[in-house]
């Protein structure tokens, strides 16, 4: 029986050491569901001095999610290493991945810990920005609406098509939001019609620039709706908004290696 047992004690000892050895250890797929979003990390490779894998980031919300992935942590043989990653934008309903990784020396792991945090969801604040209409052909080019800035930078208006291209700028200390989808435009008849240009919103931090447009073809109602001959009054209702940032809590995942599928990956 001692015999026995000392033969599994150096089996064990001895795949331990070989795998150790080899380039590469590998660890089971984990998910978890919050209120916010689902995660999935996946592809999970360990080396003597990196560990990565695949972060899949799923927003279940309306709201657009913040991934700031230099605030999460790795715990690896009592070490703490901190990724240094980009930012990530994750829009309503949408999947966003990316890699992660801790870099090391001496990183020959069969277990970890993960402290997934950075993430935000944005707000968005009560206050409704007015603007007033702006005349096409335009009075001025310029125009403030709060705390953006937007210049008209060209523009088209045939009987067939109009087109127009702004310039935003966000001035403020939040998140500023646009909704170019929003626009519409009031025609002599009396009604307004929509934004032909089809555009998801455009997220602005502090400072930040971006460009929209605003497109319309032909009118109905003959010579009285001609974009070529009359004055066209562009709306701007509820297309400039701001949000501010709310953390959302962290979650921590353990890993452990798989030892068969490490053994059959590196075989």
């Amino acid at each position: 029986m001692r015999f026995i047992n000392y033969y599994l004690a150096l089996t064990t000892f001895l795949i331990t050491m070989s795998v150790t050895a080899q380039e590469k250890v590998y660890f089971p797929t984990q998910k978890q569901t919050t209120d916010f979003y689902k995660v999935e990390i996946s592809n999970i490779v360990g080396r003597s001095n990196e560990v990565k894998f695949k972060l899949e980031i799923e927003n279940t919300t309306s709201d657009y999610l913040l991934f700031d992935a230099s605030k999460c942590m790795f715990e690896i043989n009592g070490s703490k290493i901190t990724p240094n990653d980009k930012f990530l934008v994750i829009e309503p309903y949408k999947k966003k991945s990316k890699t992660i990784s801790a870099l090391g020396s001496g990183l020959n792991v069969h277990s970890f810990n993960f402290k997934l945090d950075g993430l935000q969801r944005i707000v968005y604040l009560d206050e409704i920005i007015k603007v007033d209409q702006f005349n096409l052909p335009p009075n001025t080019n310029d125009f403030v609406a709060n705390k953006f800035e937007v210049s008209l930078k060209s523009f088209k208006k045939e009987t067939n098509a109009s087109s127009s291209k702004f310039d935003v700028q966000y001035k403020g200390e939040k998140i500023g939001f646009v909704f170019p989808s929003k626009i519409t435009v009031s025609m002599p008849d009396g009604n307004e019609y929509a934004n032909a240009k089809k555009a998801d919103p455009i997220l602005l931090f502090p400072g930040e620039k971006s460009s929209f447009n605003a497109n319309w073809g032909r009118m109905p109602g003959g010579s009285i709706n001609d974009m070529q001959k009359v004055q066209m009054k562009i709306n701007f209702t509820d297309v400039f908004r701001e949000g501010k940032a709310v953390n959302i809590p962290e979650q921590q995942f353990s890993f452990v290696w798989d030892e068969a599928l490490t053994i059959e990956k590196n075989k």
